[in-house]
């Protein structure tokens, strides 16, 4: 194609295209494209690809105008057609108009080019009336004349013609009047658009709602639910068109938005920002500070804010200021309340504390252990979950105690939920639960589809807490599942020690908006203090003969948090009990035989219920169905005693325990005011038993507290 560059010779250009002679201190930012002679239908069919390309209709030049970054592109789609045209510089103010102007400036050429049309057609119009009017009154033509009626047929077509290309010259004015009102295509629109779905529906943000639309039926009813029917986009049919254009064009210039796996309430850590999520205010903390999102959208997925709050925010502002003296703070008096409880070992309540304040940021952590609160019934396991968990985080603890492997994972699944799993050993679901929290450790993805077929997609990031007397044998007998516990074990409470409390309830958002403040200052020292830890493996598995390589990632974060929060408190850094077994605790072995559970004709009872019932209603019936599981009321000195055989009691009451392999027979005989070798009538024969004394049995019920 030949290059022309003489300038138009029009009267109405007031911008003069570049000519080839003169000196140029800026290249032109556009071209003009004229047809060769004979090539002006082909130039008119590749109008749409050339309005593809960037180009628009300059009326002041009177011809196609395109950008010159387009001019490859051009080429070919005019080669492509064999149409033979001239190009010619042009310095067009066009394109250096944002793209409201260039589209304001576009209707306003289509509204020119059709008033142009509207204009000749009335004078055509007028001239066909005058011309009729005059053949009516020469030739004396009867209304009912056949020629006649043709032609006001057609006069009539023609004004009806004429009216609604007045009608579209009106719809075009208005949609131009819109586009200049705005500064750009999202402050026009009535609404906030955040992008589009998987299934093609338009996401918007209206009123703190998150609505969808479907982009293939916009239709005026469901928009004018929104956005009222006496909005000014539904002044005519071009107003509304141009909304539900823009509303698909401004979903496609946000992109795609992941909302099938959004972000709920909690606390995250994403690509080295921290996101936190309470109540309707969505937080983001990066090395610029601390900023506001104005739209529920983060790094393309979608935040949902629709739960109460659990944090105060005005607390949390000032305690990100602190470092890492909010983190000894905040960890102090967290301290003083987790040790009233009675551990096993004392250094359990330092631990304990460390995980309690990692739970709300378990996403951030590289590997979760599973925590796991055992002791005897009245040691405080369930209170522990209540008074300190439960108390502080408020809604992100989730209570699954009966819950299913789907459930769960429908539950907690992409949140920052902290699960927790009481008197786990009755849980019937144990072997599914176990397998699922798997996933939590290095963080997995449990996905499942739905009626509709479309699949749903749980990531799970979580570090779980579980409560039970005992743990479930299922757990012990899987070394690769025992090894991600880390076992924090209670004791009965001293005489004298302080009444368990519970933290102030107005107290709680700003207790756990201390503790989200600190770690977040802190993180970085935390992390890069655990992975020290975890690097140092070989040498403290040197030091430490039987912990294992797994118990060094199970402790790292923790012991990382109390080098820097409480450093005397971290020596050693792997406690010893970290490798020990349990406690030799009689009480919490006749907890677990009195938990469990029997079917008696046809009905379940646990064995604390059938011992009752046997006091209530002593009969040869009842004793019967004790005397099977080894178990009969005994009098020994004038004292009241529960016997108990060994024998029968391991083998139909704790096969499935941790104690179905041991001997009971010492754990037993150390409960305060045990009779070793004593006797008792068991199935017609006296046997040899331990004697329990009944007040052990009768202080308290089976229910944790």
């Amino acid at each position: 194609m030949n290059e022309h560059t003489n300038p138009l010779n029009k009267p109405k250009v007031s911008l003069s295209p570049v000519k080839e002679n003169e000196e140029k201190a800026v290249e032109p930012s556009a071209f003009l494209i004229r047809p060769q002679k004979g090539a002006e239908k082909g130039l008119k069919i590749t109008k749409e690809g050339l309005k593809a390309a960037g180009c628009h209709w300059s009326a002041v030049a009177g011809a196609w105008s395109c950008p010159t970054s387009s001019k490859g592109k051009i080429e070919t789609i005019l080669g492509s057609r064999n149409v033979s045209v001239t190009f010619q510089p042009f310095a067009d103010p066009y394109f250096d108009k944002t793209k409201n102007e260039k589209e304001a400036e576009d209707i306003w050429v289509r509204v020119d080019i059709l008033e142009e049309k509207h204009y000749a057609e009335s004078v055509a119009l007028l001239s066909e009336e005058d011309t009729l009017s005059r053949e009516i009154l020469e030739k004396n033509l009867s209304p009912e004349d056949p020629i006649l009626m043709h032609k006001r047929e057609s006069l009539a077509q023609k004004k009806q013609a004429q009216e609604e290309l007045t009608k579209e010259i009106a719809q075009l004015r208005n949609s131009a009047a819109l586009v200049e009102k705005s500064k750009d295509s999202e402050e026009q629109l009535p609404f906030h658009v955040l992008g589009y779905n998987s299934q093609n529906e338009i996401l918007i943000w209206q009123n703190g709602r998150l609505i969808s639309l479907p982009s293939g039926r916009l239709n005026k009813d469901e928009l004018r639910l929104l956005i009222g029917g006496q909005s000014e986009w539904f002044r005519d049919q071009e107003g509304e068109r141009l909304l539900k254009t823009k509303l698909i064009d401004a979903a496609h210039q946000k992109g795609f938005i992941d909302d099938v796996s959004p972000l709920w309430a909690g606390v995250w850590f994403i690509k080295g920002k921290w996101i936190v999520i309470s109540g309707n205010k969505v937080a983001k903390i990066d090395e610029n500070g601390l900023k506001y999102l104005e739209e529920p959208i983060f790094e393309g997925k979608l935040v949902n804010t629709n739960v109460q709050p659990w944090l105060d925010w005005e607390v949390f502002e000032e305690s990100l200021k602190s470092g890492s003296e909010g983190l000894k703070r905040i960890f102090n008096r967290l301290y003083e309340k987790v040790r009233l409880w009675n551990w096993v070992d004392p250094s359990m309540a330092a631990f304990a504390t460390a995980f309690v304040m990692l739970s709300i940021v378990q996403q951030a952590m590289k590997w979760r252990p599973w925590i796991y609160l055992t002791g005897a019934k009245s040691t405080g396991k369930s209170t522990f979950f209540e008074f300190i968990l439960q108390t502080i985080y408020g809604v992100l603890v989730e209570r699954l105690d009966k819950s299913t492997a789907h459930a769960t994972a429908q539950t907690i699944g992409n949140s920052g939920r902290i699960p927790i799993f009481d008197e786990f050993e009755k849980h019937r679901h144990i072997p599914e639960i176990l397998e699922l929290a798997k996933l939590f450790n290095k963080g997995g993805q449990k996905t499942s589809g739905t009626g509709a077929e479309k699949a749903h997609r749980y990531q799970l990031h979580h570090m779980p807490w579980f409560g039970s007397i005992y743990l479930p044998k299922r757990l012990m007998q899987d070394a690769a599942q025992e090894s991600r516990i880390i076992k924090l074990e209670l004791k009965k409470l001293k005489e004298g020690t302080p009444m368990l409390e519970k933290f102030d309830l107005e107290e709680a958002p700003k207790i756990a908006a201390e503790i989200v403040a600190s770690l977040i200052a802190s993180w970085e020292k935390i992390e890069i203090k655990a992975q020290e830890i975890n690097a140092d493996r070989n040498l403290l598995i040197e030091e430490m003969p039987g912990i294992e390589i797994r118990t060094i990632e199970n402790f790292m974060y923790a012991s990382s948090l109390l080098i820097l929060a409480s450093p005397e408190l971290a020596d050693p850094i792997i406690p010893p009990w970290a490798t020990m077994q349990s406690e030799d605790d009689g009480d919490k072995l006749l907890d677990t035989i009195l938990a469990s559970i029997v079917r008696v004709r046809g009905d379940t009872y646990s064995i604390d219920e059938l011992l009752q019932l046997s006091r209530r209603s002593p009969g040869e019936e009842n004793s019967k169905e004790l005397d099977r599981y080894g178990l009969r009321f005994a009098t020994h000195k004038g004292r009241r005693f529960l016997a108990i055989r060994c024998e029968n009691v391991t083998r139909y009451l704790l096969k499935d325990t941790e104690y179905g392999s041991l001997d009971i027979r010492g754990p037993l005989s150390r409960i305060e005011g045990a009779v070793v070798n004593g006797q008792a009538k068991m199935g017609g024969a006296n046997k040899r038993c331990i004697l329990i004394p009944v007040e052990q049995i009768e202080d308290g019920d089976t229910n944790d507290t």
